[in-house]
């Protein structure tokens, strides 16, 4: 699964300028041709991706577009849109939240990448937030847990979800995670979730 959620207020990059209302006008004009320049890139997509965006179009002089959706596979078409705003607007700013079970640098399907729209660049962060998604936002999961009991035979370091806790299985950043070992993996049950793994 590939899942998206992202925003992005759209701007040419041009200062507006102080030389009365009718220099205002022209930077408005300016502004909304970008915006609909972007919507024209956006119509040219699948009708499944196009359905992920949303537009507020200049109001009280702020263009901005938002995207949420999930699809089976990546879609490459939606990062392009970025990258397309990258180019066309450099003084658009926003991010852009990414999560691919299928990226092929293997990166873990739970992890969110964050992707930064800002002064004419894309660029690619870790997310510092929402991940790993187990723990932060999901429990480990198993068919009992809804009992809300512990379940047996689960790790009672990492409650069954195998990452490390020091690190939240972001595994080495400047330096290895002490308690891991720079592995990202639980270091009671060797990042299987169970008691009685094997030894590391």
């Amino acid at each position: 699964m590939a899942t998206y959620h992202g925003w992005v207020v759209t701007r040419t990059g041009l200062a507006p300028g102080k030389g009365g209302p009718a220099e205002f006008e022209a930077y408005n004009r300016t502004e909304d041709a970008l915006f609909k320049h972007l919507r024209d890139e956006v119509e040219r997509l699948d009708e499944s991706e196009r359905n992920c965006f949303f537009f507020n179009d200049g109001f009280n002089g702020m263009w901005s577009m938002m995207l949420a959706g999930q699809f089976n596979h990546r879609r490459d078409a939606i990062l392009d849109i970025f990258r397309w705003l990258a180019e066309h607007g450099p003084g658009s700013y926003g991010l852009l939240f990414v999560r691919d079970d299928e990226d092929p640098r293997g990166i873990e399907f739970y992890e969110w990448r964050v992707w930064r729209l800002a002064r004419g660049k894309l660029r690619e962060f870790e997310d510092l937030y929402l991940s790993p998604e187990i723990p932060t936002t999901e429990g480990s999961w198993n068919p009992f847990t809804w009992l809300g009991k512990p379940v047996p035979g689960n790790c009672r370091s990492c409650e069954g979800s195998g990452t490390c806790v020091g690190c939240l299985g972001r595994r080495q950043r400047s330096i290895e995670c002490a308690t891991c070992v720079g592995n990202g993996k639980c270091i009671d049950c060797n990042g299987t979730g169970m008691i009685g793994a094997l030894p590391r």
